[in-house]
């Protein structure tokens, strides 16, 4: 139950959340000042044990807050969320989580590197723990996974993130590396080819002048397959 106390005026906002039903009570003390009362107040429902959107769009320079279910209420059982995070082109999705109450191993916070829970994990965290380490996608997006099971509950978890740069040295300058190294190899095996060709060229253009200055002196058939060929002793 909460009361509020009497004041001559009470203005601003005070916001109330609960998960059963609430009832308000409204009493007037005394009216012997006559001054006029006035009591206001909305409301709106609010549906609890829901993901909410899955989808999230990183901004540069903007950190936004992802919260779990009902936060700062428990979450519920049996929850399975997936978030995905998704930065500009050419940015990279940088988290920072800020508070962790969770069922120890058995209620699960579990970051990847990409748009599905398939893709390289990051971390996975459970228990109670404020991380003092950035986490950081190495593409433009990033996979949030929030899983709960029957038992305990908790407070949940707090995440914040934003969009930066990427890393200059990243994948596709790396291929570009690659691919030059690729070239430069292919370049080396032609010059190779044609030193070495030009080496056995001279060798046999070598061979085959020794072997025209010694046709003069062989008698009987050839060794090379040739049966008619003979020679008579010049001398």
């Amino acid at each position: 139950m909460r009361s509020f106390e009497p004041t001559l005026a009470q203005s601003g906002t005070e916001e109330i959340t609960n998960d059963t039903p609430i009832m308000i009570w409204y009493h007037l003390a005394s009216d012997v000042n006559r001054y006029a009362a006035q009591f206001d107040f909305d409301y709106k429902w609010k549906s609890i044990c829901e993901c909410g959107r899955l989808e999230l769009e990183v901004e540069k320079d903007l950190w936004k807050q992802l919260t779990s279910p009902d936060y700062p209420n428990h979450y519920c059982n049996s929850m399975k969320c997936q978030y995905l995070l998704s930065a500009p082109q050419g940015c990279i999705v940088v988290a920072n989580i800020t508070e962790l109450a969770l069922e120890p191993n058995e209620d699960v916070l579990a970051i990847f590197d990409g748009a599905n829970v398939t893709d390289q994990r990051i971390r996975t965290i459970s228990g109670f723990e404020i991380s003092t380490v950035s986490l950081r996608s190495t593409s433009e997006t990033m996979t949030v996974y929030f899983e709960t099971d029957i038992s305990i509950t908790n407070k949940g978890f707090v995440l914040y993130y934003t969009a930066e740069d990427a890393p200059v040295d990243d994948k596709s300058n790396v291929a570009d590396k690659l691919g030059s190294s690729k070239h430069l190899g292919i370049i080396f095996c032609i010059l190779l080819s044609l030193i070495t060709g030009t080496v056995f060229g001279l060798i046999y253009y070598k061979r085959l002048f020794c072997f025209a200055k010694q046709r003069g002196r062989w008698h009987g058939t050839s060794v090379v397959g040739f049966t008619n060929l003979s020679h008579e002793n010049s001398s």
